[in-house]
């Protein structure tokens, strides 16, 4: 173990891993949803303040369908 990582950073960690992995098995598939779905998780990802890198991704794979 690194000595400059602290034993509470590293549970933190942990804790985030796993519940990462607990909501693996409902990540959203963009290649197997409808139009009108990639709109409204783009449009749902907008206002919850994500970058606009990731809301341009989404769009252009809504425009490439």
């Amino acid at each position: 173990m690194c000595p400059h990582v602290s034993l509470p950073c590293l549970r933190q960690s942990r804790r985030r891993q796993t519940s990462l992995a607990l909501k693996a098995h409902c990540a959203f598939n963009p290649k197997q949803a409808r139009r009108s779905e990639l709109l409204s998780r783009a449009l749902c990802c907008a206002q919850a303040g994500r970058r606009a890198s990731s809301l341009a991704c989404i769009l252009s794979r809504v425009a490439g369908l």
